[in-house]
């Protein structure tokens, strides 16, 4: 999802690491400071390598690309089970 790497500063703003500004509530379980999962870095910089989210390279925000896999690790798995919620409203709604 592109709101988790929305979260951007202008190019050259510096913050202090652990700005709340890449505390987003919505993805509090990958705040910075992790070991088992990737995160959010614990504050923004500009990336050039994001494919996920392209709107975002070349301004400085939360999101990387290493975190960018983990939204599509979760991503793939909620599409797969709404998928499978609207297979069987549709059948229910045939037969």
């Amino acid at each position: 999802s592109a709101a988790a790497c929305g979260w951007v500063l202008p190019v050259g703003a510096q913050q202090p690491a652990e700005h709340p500004q890449c505390q987003d509530p919505l993805f509090a379980t990958h705040w910075a400071g992790k070991n088992d999962i990737q995160t959010l870095s614990g504050y923004p910089h500009v990336k050039t390598n994001l494919k996920r989210c392209p709107a975002y390279n070349q301004r400085a925000s939360c999101c990387h690309q290493t975190f960018e896999r983990e939204q599509e690790k979760y991503y793939g798995f909620w599409r797969g089970t709404f998928e499978e919620i609207f297979y069987r409203l549709d059948a229910h709604r045939q037969s």
